[in-house]
């Protein structure tokens, strides 16, 4: 069942964005970058409420509803199966924290390229997305056109016949990013696919996503349904007030 807020109200549904004009070729992934954050900057939604079913790949298939609220730019969390199950994931601005069983069982450094590329890229300063990817081994340097499903695009990091450098591929027309490719520390090779995407408010949403490592499925992500969020308690991604901030997250989430 694929269902997007049919209870929202007619009001709170801002038209789609319209299709952006043709454009030169940007010189390398900078100027991508800039161009990304040029078409949407005054548009692009700051806050998000989001219900997806994960679908786990590999020997044991399984089902699960994850909740996500995003906050823009830099910050989501996650909570499997619901705020107060005590499974939670919480990434803010380059640290991600791990909740199992309300217990708190990581705290380090992580890409989220999906939050980067696919949200932040759009409201903060190009610049920072920039010094991001490149700290983190995308060489912007590189640029070359392709297609994905048909729809026009390019793709920075990597030439054409490179399968090994890290890359990120961007729509051409609505600037919207398709997916990324890159290689793990432990050397597994990582590679994660957008798509179907929807309007939503002045920006987009892909309602589909499609994580592999080494070729083999580990996860899909289907949004069931979502909403654009006017402002969020900054409580939810304080991992120092887990434990209180279910109250605050069950606020922020649209009532059937």
């Amino acid at each position: 069942l694929d269902v997007r807020l049919d209870e929202t109200p007619e009001a709170e549904l801002a038209p789609p964005p319209r299709a952006l004009a043709p454009r030169d070729a940007p010189g390398d992934g900078r100027d991508l970058i800039r161009a990304m954050h040029a078409a949407y900057a005054d548009t692009w939604f700051r806050n998000l409420y989001i219900e997806q079913a994960v679908a786990t790949g590999g020997e044991t298939e399984a089902t699960e509803i994850w909740t996500e609220l995003l906050a823009l730019p830099g910050r989501v969390r996650s909570d499997i199966g619901g705020p107060g199950s005590g499974n939670c994931e919480i990434y803010r601005r380059g640290i991600q924290t791990i909740f199992r069983e309300g217990e708190r069982v990581f705290d380090g450094k992580a890409l989220h390229t999906v939050l980067m590329l696919g949200f932040d890229a759009y409201v903060q300063d190009p610049e920072s997305t920039i010094v991001q990817l490149e700290e983190n081994g995308f060489d912007l340097d590189v640029l070359h056109e392709t297609a994905v499903n048909g729809r026009p695009a390019w793709t920075v990091g990597a030439a054409p016949d490179d399968t090994t450098a890290g890359r990120f591929t961007i729509e051409k027309e609505r600037l919207l990013f398709l997916g990324q490719v890159q290689r793990s520390r432990a050397g597994n090779l990582i590679e994660v696919v957008l798509d179907d995407y929807e309007p939503a408010g002045g920006g987009w949403v892909a309602a589909t996503l499609g994580f592999r490592r080494n070729g083999r499925s580990v996860f899909d992500e289907t949004y069931r349904r979502y909403r654009i969020l006017e402002a969020l308690d900054p409580a939810i991604f304080d991992p120092d007030d887990y434990r209180e901030a279910p109250a605050a997250w069950t606020l922020a989430r649209p009532q059937p």
